[in-house]
């Protein structure tokens, strides 16, 4: 990049953040990004914290002044030189981020040698479309400790990033144990959906340069629900879908044109636990291959997987991935066949509860592992700032 673009993209961040005048101060734990759910904040309530934004939100000008006389202003970027300044600047014992697909992140430790870094897997990571697409393993990554939510996520970031590996499971999943009494004959479908980015279509774009559309993406769920809708009356069920966004979106609208004759529930998220309640009130919840669906799995829920998504013919996940396992199993499949759908939610239905949490406990090590409290994140976090 140009000096000249580089100083286009300054003017631009000084416009449009908000700025803040006052140095950040010193403190114990730096979270770096500002995405991050509030509940992380109650296990870090002992220790002095600060927040460096990393995505234009605000911009502390102090740090930017100070970060425009270093090298890496020039030579590495202004969000980097930025970035380093802000960390040189707080001194913290540690950094976390809940964005553990972000690759800068994994380059801090290189400059930081006496801090730690922490990051806490956010979301299952997919075949496509997804950071693995992008590491090629000749980068020198390094981060202190990846808390990860499956022993097989954690061997795949391993071939590609140096640190120790901490099987957690999902931070919010954790923080909310969940009723396992249910709503009899109550169906709880878990929503997916995103807004359309812009007129074009375009979902998104892969490495290899090739578009996704909305519309194809989100093909699964008009095949996937018209099936499931012939389920629900055959059986009496009810059918609640768990929403993604406020009241307000399009979201309730694109399930009602896919199931315009039939009645269903829906509840629009609420708050960070919402969702978690809906899906607790289910005696069965069905999902195509969102992390709630395994969150709710991990709990000891009775969850049905339908990985259906394809592109042009591009398999867009794969059950249990990176995991190595068969395309059907007792609770998914990677077809949406009439019979294979029909048997798994009729497995669902009729197992019994103890036969069930065997099957649950098996696969919860490859799948999304559950920690109560998030003792393991706790004790990580003692064993370092007690040094």
């Amino acid at each position: 990049m140009t000096k000249f673009k580089k100083l286009c993209k300054l003017l631009k961040a000084l416009i449009l953040s908000k700025k803040i005048l006052h140095r950040p101060k010193n403190c114990d734990i730096l979270i770096y990004d500002i995405t991050f759910p509030n509940i992380l904040l109650d296990y870090f309530k002992n220790y002095s914290l600060e927040v460096l934004p990393t995505r234009g939100e605000s911009l502390n000008l102090y740090i930017l002044l100070k970060s425009v006389f270093k090298k890496e202003f020039w030579e590495c970027g202004i969000l980097w030189s930025y970035t380093v300044t802000y960390i040189a600047e707080c001194n913290p014992k540690i950094i976390v981020t809940f964005i553990d697909n972000n690759q800068k992140f994994y380059s801090l430790s290189s400059k930081f040698k006496d801090i730690k870094t922490i990051f806490i897997q956010n979301g299952t990571r997919g075949m496509s479309g997804d950071i693995f697409e992008y590491l090629t393993g000749e980068e020198d990554f390094f981060v202190d400790f990846m808390c990860v939510q499956n022993r097989e996520i954690g061997e795949k970031y391993k071939k590609f990033i140096k640190g120790e590996i901490i099987i957690i499971g999902s931070l919010i999943n954790n923080s909310f144990p969940m009723d396992l009494t249910c709503f009899p004959n109550r169906v709880v479908f878990i929503s997916q959906f995103t807004p359309k980015k812009n007129k074009s279509d375009i979902y998104y774009s892969q490495k290899d340069g090739t578009l996704v559309f909305w519309k194809d993406f989100y093909n699964a769920e008009v095949n996937f629900l018209k099936l499931l809708q012939e389920w629900c009356v055959l059986h009496k069920k009810e059918l609640v879908i768990c929403g993604r966004y406020p009241s307000g979106s399009s979201e309730k609208e694109f399930f009602s044109e896919i199931l315009k004759d039939f009645y269903f529930e829906f509840v629009p998220w609420s708050d960070i636990f919402s969702s978690y309640k809906v899906i607790s009130t289910g005696e069965i919840v069905i999902t195509i291959d969102s992390t709630m669906g395994f969150e709710a799995l991990a709990q000891g829920k009775r969850v049905a997987f339908f990985p259906v998504r394809h592109t042009k013919g591009t398999v867009q996940y794969q059950f249990g991935w990176p995991a190595n396992l068969p395309t059907r199993g007792p609770f998914w499949s990677n077809n949406l066949a009439e019979d294979s759908f029909s048997d798994i939610l009729n497995f669902l239905d009729s197992i019994p509860n103890d036969m069930w949490l065997e099957i649950v406990e098996s696969y919860k090590p490859i799948l999304m592992e559950f920690d109560l409290g998030n003792k393991k994140l706790t004790s990580l976090l003692k064993n370092i700032l007690i040094q």
